[in-house]
C-alpha cells in the first residue's frame, strides 16, 4: 500500500510541476516594408526579409519557447511620404517561409486613419514560434489600392508587439 501510495504522490508532483504556471516575456521590434512601383488598383505587397534571432529578444530562455503571439500590430507610413491611408481600403499582414504554411496575422478592413499610423487586429490563433526558429522568413503587408499610382516605391514602418510564453 505504501508504495502504490509513494507511487501516486510521485506522479502527482510530476504532474504539477510539469503544469506549473508558463511565464511570458513582450518584446517590440521594428521593421521596415518596401516595395518597388509603379502601382495598380488593387493588393500590392510591401516585403521584409526578417532574420530572427531568439536569443537576442529572449535571452537565456530562448530554449523553453512554447508560444509565441502577436500582441499589437501598427504600420506607420512616414513623414513626407506621397501616401496617406485614404489611398488604400484594407491592409492585411502575412509571414511566409520555406518550411511553414503561409500564415495570416493580422488584418484591418476597412482602414479609418486620419494620421500616419494604422492598427491592425491580430489573429488570436496565429502561432508564431516555427516562424522565428527558422533562419529568416518574409513577411508581407498586403495594401489595397484604391487607384493607380505612378510613385517609385512605397515605404512604411511595421512594429509589431510579440509575446513570447515558455
Amino acid at each position: 500500500m505504501k508504495k502504490i501510495i509513494g507511487s501516486l504522490a510521485f506522479v502527482l508532483i510530476a504532474v504539477l510541476v510539469a503544469c506549473g504556471p508558463s511565464q511570458e516575456k513582450t518584446n517590440d521590434i521594428k521593421l521596415p516594408l518596401t516595395a518597388e512601383g509603379p502601382f495598380f488598383a488593387g493588393p500590392t505587397s510591401l516585403m521584409h526579409e526578417f532574420k530572427p534571432d531568439l536569443k537576442a529578444l529572449m535571452g537565456d530562455d530562448a530554449a523553453k519557447l512554447k508560444e509565441l503571439k502577436l500582441k499589437d500590430i501598427s504600420v506607420n507610413l512616414p513623414e513626407g511620404s506621397p501616401y496617406s491611408w485614404y489611398d488604400f481600403t484594407s491592409a492585411s499582414l502575412v509571414f511566409v517561409s520555406d518550411n511553414s504554411p503561409m500564415t495570416s496575422v493580422a488584418i484591418l478592413n476597412p482602414i479609418k486613419s486620419n494620421g500616419t499610423n494604422i492598427v491592425l487586429t491580430t489573429s488570436e490563433e496565429a502561432d508564431l514560434v516555427e516562424f522565428f526558429k527558422e533562419e529568416k522568413f518574409t513577411i508581407l503587408l498586403d495594401l489595397d489600392f484604391i487607384e493607380d499610382s505612378y510613385e517609385d516605391a512605397i515605404n512604411a514602418d511595421l512594429t509589431m508587439n510579440l509575446v513570447f510564453k515558455y
